[in-house]
């Protein structure tokens, strides 16, 4: 079964292909913070959602150094980035004792 994405995946994937219907609400809030042009027009009736349209524009510069942002957190929170964050530790905390054991040799 395919986990749901986060909202750090969702905000990239609209930053680098537009949103779904399903995605207006973040595609507002991304243009809203100035991440992305676009025109949101809000559902006053209150019928099938909180936006009635969404014209997306694209983001901007600063949408695309978001993504990139993003992309480096959700990076940071692979088993792989802390597994080699734990083997710089350890070399780290082991250099000095494997030193001191060959400096009694």
């Amino acid at each position: 079964m395919k986990e749901k994405p986060n909202w750090r995946q969702l905000y990239i994937k609209i930053l680098e292909s537009g949103p779904d219907r399903s995605e207006y609400e973040y595609a507002a809030e991304l243009i809203e913070a100035g991440y992305a042009r676009g025109h949101i027009l809000p559902n006053y009736q209150g019928i099938g959602g909180k936006i009635l349209s969404l014209e997306w524009l694209g983001p901007t510069t600063h949408g695309r150094e978001y993504a990139d942002s993003l992309r480096d957190q959700l990076a940071r929170q692979t088993w792989s980035h802390r597994a080699r964050l734990f083997g710089v530790w350890l070399v780290g905390v082991g250099t000095p004792v494997a030193l001191q054991w060959l400096a009694n040799l």
